[in-house]
């Protein structure tokens, strides 16, 4: 439908800011790219490009061209490919330590109900990270923390998580009404979350930046779910309370069967 047109032109912007969002960058301009079916209906194509509009427009991001290319009829595509720039060092996934602190922002999990698309990439949040100079390490989670936080764990290290202080949110709870799984496995799993996972130098007084961050992002939750820490064990995650180790490590996968 046609609302479903607009969303997903919102989508294609809102999902490569979370990406800027990620570095703590900024979104300069894009190309947009599209092949579309010759049976493509006009007004359709019309609410997907008000979606990219309205999402340029909001997020100050300059469209500046791209190319438009006919495929077989029934099939469409489109690619954004968007452009951004540092006022810092950019923050990566490769920086943290054993010591570091874990943090994550919003709720997670049950995006498959409308968080997929219905999100607000993290910009200014991703920003004061980079500036802040607490940050060792950042990551939007795309596809789930259970896959995604292994990108910021340190070599011969683990994620020391505290599985209380997961935030689960209520979409979680309605996909775990449905399945087989318990709320917690949608919060590690169920990815598109397009929340920022980040970790805090050993060192800063985490009370101070909480604190801090309460103050800077009122809306914005924040929940410290754990923390880096040297480990023998092969697995990427531990159960701080229990010391056992976490089942759920394989977050959404593009191309599972």
């Amino acid at each position: 439908n046609n609302v479903g047109a607009k969303n997903a032109g919102a989508k294609l912007v809102k999902r490569n800011l979370s990406d800027i969002a990620a570095m703590g960058g900024y979104p300069s301009h894009a190309l947009l790219t599209l092949l579309c079916g010759d049976n493509l209906r006009l007004e359709w194509l019309s609410d997907f490009i008000i979606g990219i509009k309205e999402n340029c427009e909001y997020y100050k991001v300059l469209l500046v061209g791209g190319d438009i290319s006919s495929i077989p009829p029934g099939q469409f595509s489109s690619v954004l490919s968007l452009y951004g720039y540092l006022e810092q060092e950019p923050l990566l996934r490769s920086g943290s330590k054993s010591g570091d602190t874990i943090y994550v922002t919003g709720s997670l999990g049950g995006s498959s109900i409308s968080k997929h698309y219905d999100f607000l990439p993290r910009l200014a949040e991703g920003r004061w990270l980079a500036e802040s100079g607490a940050c060792s390490a950042l990551i939007d989670l795309t596809d789930g923390i259970a896959k995604d936080l292994k990108e910021l764990v340190p070599p011969q290290c683990a994620a020391y998580l505290t599985l209380e202080r997961i935030p689960i949110s209520e979409a979680a709870q309605k996909n775990a009404s449905r399945s087989d799984c318990p709320p917690i496995e949608h919060a590690f799993c169920d990815g598109e979350d397009y929340e920022l996972l980040f970790t805090i130098k050993e060192g800063f007084d985490t009370k101070i930046f909480e604190e801090a961050w309460a103050a800077r992002f009122p809306k914005t939750a924040l929940n410290k779910i754990g923390q880096m820490r040297h480990s023998n064990s092969e697995a990427p995650y531990i159960n701080a309370v229990t010391g056992k180790d976490i089942i759920w490590t394989k977050g959404f996968e593009h191309f599972s069967e």
